[in-house]
């Protein structure tokens, strides 16, 4: 699961989808 590997590069845990929506929203900012 790539979101796991990218969470721990980042030191974040994922539970759930509107986190992971977030996440996502911040990563593709960048």
């Amino acid at each position: 699961y790539h979101l796991g590997v990218i969470t721990k590069e980042r030191g974040i845990e994922i539970r759930g989808p509107l986190e992971v929506k977030g996440h996502w929203a911040i990563a593709g900012m960048k």
